[in-house]
């Protein structure tokens, strides 16, 4: 939303930012149903934030229609980059929260799979972004593989190069015996997600130019390790690489029932490239199957 507030915005609808109406809406549904269910720790942290991110969310939704109804308007303009930074510190605010919901999706991940998919794209001005989405693709392949044969079992060699995901589908990963990778991956692309947008939104960094080609990470996960970078590409690799240097990044718990020892992702970044009517945006979803690493695209 910060990165992109024109990718949430919809002028024929109301509210214009659909979106953000509905995750509030489900968040205030989700405390009047189970906010009574939140440890001490848990509220104290949750609650200030959801506030704080209403409030982010709120400035760049009216500083977006400052900008694009008041383009030649320099007070206007002005107001909206002000809103921006507000925006961002609100955002900011949320740091801890967001720790203590990252540890507790890796705790959970090293317990039992959860439902989802997980992917990683570039998004618009640099964000890179995990979904979860319900659906039934948590059961443990059995030993002998997905047919039920003695064979070996594989290892991310049988895969794409180097451990990669080579091509899967929807309906595929949908079968039983297939195995979610979101709560593997997510925690990693949610903290990328936010040093990128923290390097983005930089105001030294300002001046970069719309990038469409972007720059990626190709990293080697490896089970309760961090990932090992394995190489870098794009004009801002640098950046990336500043990033991978960070001790704070989170190690890799594998999902229950795999069979892989090591797989390797290559999320990508984009940055100052603004929403574009009809211009569909795609992330990957990851999961396992007989041993294989997969993934498939999905739009936006």
């Amino acid at each position: 939303m910060i990165n992109d507030p024109g990718a949430e915005y919809d002028k024929t609808a109301s509210p214009d930012f659909p979106y953000p109406s509905e995750v509030w809406a489900q968040w205030n549904a989700s405390m009047l149903a189970y906010g009574t269910q939140l440890t001490e720790q848990q509220r104290a942290l949750f609650a200030p934030c959801a506030d704080h991110l209403n409030n982010a969310i709120d400035y760049m939704e009216r500083g977006y229609r400052e900008t694009i109804n008041q383009p030649d308007d320099s007070g206007a303009q002005a107001d909206a980059t002000k809103l921006k930074t507000d925006a961002q510190a609100e955002f900011n605010q949320c740091d801890a929260a967001y720790a203590l919901a990252q540890s507790e999706v890796v705790n959970a991940s090293g317990n039992q799979p959860q439902q989802g998919g997980a992917g990683a794209v570039a998004q618009a001005n640099g964000a890179i972004s995990g979904t979860a989405a319900a659906d039934d693709t948590n059961g443990a392949t059995p030993a002998g593989g997905a047919n039920g044969g003695g064979a070996e079992t594989p290892t991310s060699d049988t895969n794409g190069s180097n451990g990669a995901p080579i091509d899967g589908s929807v309906e595929e990963a949908a079968l039983p015996g297939s195995i979610d990778w979101t709560p593997a991956l997510d925690p990693l692309f949610q903290y990328l997600s936010r040093k990128w947008q923290k390097v983005t939104t930089d105001p030294k960094n300002s001046g970069w130019a719309p990038n469409a080609e972007g720059n990626s990470l190709t990293l080697k996960l490896q089970p309760n390790q961090q990932p090992e970078m394995v190489s870098s590409s794009g004009a801002r690799k640098s950046s990336l690489e500043d990033i991978m240097q960070n001790g704070d990044i989170p190690k890799t718990q594998f999902p229950s029932g795999t069979r892989l020892s090591y797989v390797t992702v290559t999320p990508k970044f984009q940055e100052g490239l603004q929403h574009q009517p009809g211009r569909t945006r795609t992330r990957l979803k990851y999961y396992e199957r007989g041993g294989i690493f997969k993934s498939y695209p999905v739009a936006q």
